[in-house]
């Protein structure tokens, strides 16, 4: 997934994108992974969670950056019933940041059950990479007084419903290789745009698990 404008990172469109992306192929469950976390442990499973459970597999004690409590970024994995049931991710946060903590409440108002990646043989200083350069100056853009109190309201607008999919239409791009796909914003004009790859398939990465 690739945002193609100049604003600020929007995180959780991305991931929303995503969701209807792999629903149009098929997939019955998601792994949310930020494009800055590089998985060095081989004893990482990123297999089938199940339903009603939401597994976060860069827990706290194993993330390079983040170990706080409620902490559920990074790689978080569920099936896509279950992320269409807990109405999916709030579009309304640009830049890094607060997607994942109402995305928390989701999971916890949703009563999902939240698992954790334990036992691990490494800790946080080696099971991933985090490769995020400072240079991404618009990802981490100031936003006002005003605009903070904003994004801490909770979101409830519907997810799998005339709301998002008249927001983001879907729209051919082009084919170079890969079925692209542009994604906008319908009441927002250009302010984002959106390009969609076909997901990986599993003779491709190894990791992804085939449990049909």
């Amino acid at each position: 997934m690739n945002q193609t404008d100049e604003f600020r990172f929007n995180r959780a469109s991305l991931i929303n994108v995503g969701w209807f992306e792999c629903d149009r192929l098929g997939c019955d469950y998601m792994v949310m992974h930020d494009v800055d976390l590089l998985p060095l442990n081989p004893e990482i499973s990123y297999r089938f969670p199940g339903e009603g459970v939401v597994k976060h597999i860069s827990a706290p004690q194993y993330h390079p950056k983040y170990n706080y409590t409620k902490f559920i970024g990074g790689v978080l994995m569920l099936t896509m019933n279950d992320y269409k049931a807990l109405n999916g991710m709030s579009n309304k946060y640009w830049g890094w940041g607060l997607e994942d903590d109402e995305f928390y409440l989701r999971i916890r108002d949703g009563s999902l059950n939240l698992t954790r990646v334990a036992n691990l043989s490494t800790n946080r200083s080696n099971t991933f990479r985090h490769i995020h350069g400072v240079e991404r100056k618009r990802d981490y853009a100031v936003v006002t007084k005003e605009q903070k109190a904003m994004k801490r309201k909770r979101d409830r607008h519907i997810f799998e419903g005339s709301h998002l999919r008249a927001r983001w239409p879907l729209k051919w791009q082009g084919n170079n290789g890969y079925d692209f796909r542009k994604w906008i914003p319908k009441n927002e004009g250009n302010h984002a745009a959106f390009s969609a790859v076909p997901i990986v398939k599993e003779d491709i990465c190894h990791w992804i698990d085939d449990h049909s």
